[in-house]
């Protein structure tokens, strides 16, 4: 999850989380394994999805290590000064067809399972920052701000700005987007597929955590998932650079 300080006289930060492959980096770690070493050493780590966890979709930890001294961080809050970008990879909901239930064995329950419990915590983790958060995004090409209306913090007192880009990945979904020539899909042979030939098969493919073969389509639907619901106005305010202050740098957590 790399993390991004913007400089400015109030501090504003831009916190990005995204998703990818497993790679291999270099990171300074205290020598004693704890926080309060002065004293660090180069260790080999491999970064791995913050999705793969309990807490899926990893917004909220982020700006806990944001904000908490903890951390080394203690950033300060506020809806003007912290802007949390989510980049999600596409949510789908674990649906059983009527009837099919019974039929299931231990093993197949455990697959269903698995993947009810990373929707459900993606969606809990959403909800969470929903609560303390500002929400902007684009709706038919303007910038619209908190859909949600129920907060645990006071009007004009939340803790951050929280902009979330995803999309469901459903038949009904692709055919909208592709009918709207946002999406082009490609079959095996490198054929286009049309809107009504988009099948469940399909969607299943692209769901799989390790669809390296759907890679092409994956690209093609992250495009289209952009020209539909960013913009750089989203982030007015938070960009701008002040000469006085340090260059973006970059710390993997």
């Amino acid at each position: 999850m790399p993390i991004f300080p913007f400089g400015k006289s109030c501090g504003l930060v831009l916190l990005l989380r995204l998703s990818f492959l497993p790679f291999l980096f270099t990171v300074k770690v205290p020598k004693d394994n704890y926080h309060s070493s002065e004293e660090f050493i180069d260790k080999e780590c491999e970064f791995i999805d913050g999705g793969v966890g309990t807490y899926n979709n990893s917004s909220l930890r982020l700006f806990l290590e944001a904000v908490q001294t903890d951390y080394g961080t203690a950033w300060p809050s506020g809806a003007d000064k912290l802007l949390l970008v989510s980049i999600g990879t596409g949510y789908s909901y674990a649906d059983i067809e009527f009837g099919e239930a019974k039929k299931k064995n231990n093993a197949q329950w455990a697959g269903y399972v698995a993947n009810d419990l990373m929707y459900e915590a993606n969606l809990q983790q959403n909800q969470l920052v929903k609560l303390i958060s500002k929400q902007i995004s684009m709706n038919n090409s303007k910038l619209t701000k908190d859909r949600d209306s129920y907060k645990i913090v006071p009007e004009n007192q939340e803790l951050m700005t929280y902009c979330r880009f995803t999309t469901s990945m459903t038949v009904e979904r692709f055919k909208s987007l592709t009918e709207a020539q946002k999406l082009q899909l490609k079959d095996e042979n490198g054929n286009p597929i049309p809107a009504d030939a988009i099948t469940n098969d399909l969607v299943n493919k692209l769901e799989k955590m390790d669809c390296v073969d759907q890679m092409d389509n994956l690209s093609a639907i992250g495009q289209a998932i952009a020209n539909e619901q960013f913009d750089i106005k989203l982030f007015q305010g938070f960009l701008e650079q002040n000469s006085t202050q340090p260059q973006p740098s970059v710390s993997l957590n």
